[in-house]
């Protein structure tokens, strides 16, 4: 059956042209799986860039509200401390740096493991995607060396 198919394709003209078209439908389909592959590899790379954009700029955010609170011989965390309010914070809202904004919020630390400490969380927003990331750093104020960073 399979020699009369091969004959009857063989012996009629135009064959060459279906043999042709067969060979660019799996060509194209083919083609379209890698670039679909790619462009879904590519949007993946992109977006841990930006989590990874993110991620450093809200460590960054630490590292200015720490060096922020420390400034003036620590009076920024007496203020902090000492403060008659129930509820003692320090907030700075939508600091432009980089690709993004952060917002810094300094307390003192309610937690059970890190009482009498300042809890101090960045959180960074990139400008061009929303993507956002925060950082948490507790830190005695009687040592600010000793510090915990958590993600």
């Amino acid at each position: 059956m399979l020699r009369k198919l091969y004959k009857i394709i063989k012996t009629e003209s135009g064959s060459t042209l279906i043999y042709i078209l067969i060979v660019l439908i799996v060509v194209s389909v083919l083609a379209t799986s890698v670039l679909f592959v790619f462009n879904n590899n590519l949007k993946q790379t992109k977006h841990i860039q930006d989590q990874q954009e993110a991620y450093y700029l809200a460590y960054s955010g630490i590292e200015m509200g720490l060096s922020a609170l420390l400034a003036d011989d620590g009076e920024n965390i007496d203020k902090l401390i000492r403060e008659v309010n129930p509820e003692p914070s320090l907030t700075e809202t939508d600091i432009d740096f980089g690709n993004g904004k952060i917002t810094l919020v300094a307390v003192e630390s309610t937690d059970t493991n890190f009482l009498g400490w300042i809890k101090l969380t960045a959180t960074a927003t990139l400008n061009r995607n929303g993507q956002t990331a925060k950082q948490t750093l507790y830190f005695d104020p009687d040592n600010p060396v000793d510090a915990i960073l958590l993600e």
